[in-house]
């Protein structure tokens, strides 16, 4: 994980593993594309969706609540571009088609993806973790949580 900066987090006793995932998406996938790992990945996405949705909504209700022109806008495009970003749990192929890629380490050894962000939400060795982020840019994040 050469160039990588790495960075460790535990999820809060009152937070759900994806309530801590979504605030880091939607810092992350500005920069690029994101991918998750985890061991059940459909089960990740219906999680993930649902606090999605969440998120939105609190945009949403920010968005009433201001009285700005420059800020609304701001909410505006924020809101929108969360709306553009798409998800899938399906096994990547040869490239990434989804904005939000969720995956487990087995298909990811497959096919290393090209990826600015990895969110690992599963427990991996150093070889799989650094054999599943060997194609990312020197410039990547991988948030790894709940382990040391």
């Amino acid at each position: 994980m050469y160039g990588l900066r790495v960075e460790y987090l535990q999820v809060a006793a009152n937070k759900s593993l994806a309530g801590a995932i979504v605030p880091k998406i939607v810092e992350r996938s500005y920069y690029g594309k994101v991918v998750i790992v985890a061991d059940h990945p459909v089960s990740m996405l219906s999680a993930l969706r649902k606090q999605w949705l969440r998120a939105e909504r609190r945009v949403w209700k920010t968005r009433a609540q201001t009285l700005g022109a420059e800020r609304i806008r701001g909410l505006s495009t924020e809101l929108a571009y969360m709306q553009r970003l798409r998800f899938t749990a399906k096994p990547p192929s040869d490239f990434l088609e989804a904005d939000v890629t969720i995956a487990t380490a087995e298909h990811l050894l497959r096919i290393a993806p090209m990826c600015q962000t990895m969110l690992v939400a599963c427990s991996l060795s150093k070889e799989t973790l650094h054999m599943i982020t060997s194609w990312m840019p020197r410039s990547g994040v991988v948030v790894i949580y709940g382990q040391k």
